[in-house]
C-alpha cells in the first residue's frame, strides 16, 4: 500500500475545572486523573491529515480486508 499509516501514542489527563469541595467530590479528582494511553493513525492524503476517528475507521477497514479479502459485497484482490 502506497499510503501507510503513520501510527504514534498519546496520552491524555484530565483535571477539575470547578470547585470540587463544593460538591463533594472525592479528593483523588483534585488531582490530574490520567486516562490510558491510545494509539492515534493518521494518514496524509494530499498533503492534508486523515485522523481521529476517520482514520480508525479506514485503519480496521484495511485491516479487515487483509484478514478476509472482503468487506460485506466486495471482494479484494
Amino acid at each position: 500500500m502506497k499510503n501507510k499509516a503513520i501510527k504514534g501514542e498519546v496520552e491524555i489527563s484530565n483535571t477539575a475545572k470547578f470547585d470540587i469541595k463544593k460538591y463533594n467530590f472525592p479528593d483523588r479528582y483534585a488531582k490530574d486523573w490520567k486516562i490510558p494511553s491510545r494509539y492515534v493513525y493518521i494518514y496524509m492524503y494530499e498533503n492534508e491529515p486523515i485522523w481521529g476517528m476517520t482514520a480508525e475507521i479506514i485503519c480496521d477497514f484495511i485491516k479487515t480486508l487483509k484478514e478476509n479479502g472482503k468487506v460485506g459485497f466486495y471482494e479484494y484482490k
